[in-house]
């Protein structure tokens, strides 16, 4: 009689015991009575808000969301690499455009504004008058290639003849980070002097203070949320779209943090 090596029959346990537990976990195609699950590829700039307003929206709707957070840039090539998931919400409608473009996601909903500011300690603020005075200091910036923040605020200079002097800061003493709240969390720990970051994510660290600059009036974020072409769940990711933009309990949390929420002329 053959007999099976004690060894394998361990390792064929193990296999059993974790095809069960994949079979078992939320959103697995297939499973008979599970709640429905979304998962939602979100800008790290809308942490504060999404969060409250997910929560919300599962409680009311018996929906299990999963959040995944990011830059919206490094977010845009990992839905194009991944091709899964239920939607995207940008901290700038130009990456919704750039994948609707790629065929990875349909039509925006706007659903909130932002302004670029610059923070700093409360000591550091009163000398931070003009574009030339914020290139003395030690920075921290998002960086342009994947950040919403850091391409708004690359833009926004490059208009107004700035960004060189800027770029040159940051490579000479400072650094660039993929997310706008890594620029906001080095201005608190005393990483970096200033940072550059949107206005709500500002009001999230009451410890710093804000100055607007008028080279950065123009940097400004349009989040919009759009439904990926690769969802398994369309009808609840629409649904918790619409949530988002057009839900008075969820324009008051965005405005509760900072945002301005979109206007009818928005729509």
């Amino acid at each position: 009689m053959s007999r099976i090596n004690p060894l394998y029959r361990l390792m064929a346990a193990g296999l059993m015991a974790l095809a069960v537990l994949v079979l078992l976990l939320p959103g697995t195609p297939g499973v008979v009575g599970e709640e429905p699950s979304l998962h939602i590829y979100c800008a790290a700039a809308l942490r504060k808000p999404i969060e409250a307003i997910a929560q919300r929206y599962g409680s009311e709707h018996g929906v299990r969301i999963n959040i995944q957070y990011g830059g919206s840039n490094t977010l845009l090539s990992q839905i194009e690499a991944a091709r899964v998931g239920d939607l995207f919400l940008a901290a700038d409608d130009v990456y919704l455009s750039t994948a609707s473009e790629r065929g990875l996601a349909g039509n925006a909903t706007p659903v909130a504004r932002m302004t670029a500011v610059v923070v700093s300690s409360p000591e550091r603020a009163g000398q931070i008058r003009s574009i030339a005075d914020l290139a003395k200091l030690r920075l921290s910036i998002g960086s342009p290639d994947q950040a919403a923040i850091g391409r708004a605020t690359r833009a926004a200079l490059q208009a107004a003849g700035n960004w060189e002097l800027i770029d040159d800061a940051v490579r000479r003493s400072g650094v660039y980070k993929p997310t706008v709240g890594d620029v906001a969390n080095d201005v608190a720990l005393g990483a970096a002097e200033a940072g550059i970051v949107w206005d709500a994510v500002a009001s999230q660290h009451p410890a710093l203070s804000v100055v607007r600059l008028p080279e950065l009036s123009s940097a400004q974020g349009a989040v919009g949320v759009a439904v990926l072409t690769g969802s398994h769940h369309p009808e609840h990711a629409r649904d918790f779209a619409r949530y988002l933009s057009h839900n008075e309990k969820s324009r008051h949390e965005f405005a509760k943090w900072g945002f301005e929420p979109a206007g009818a002329s928005d729509h």
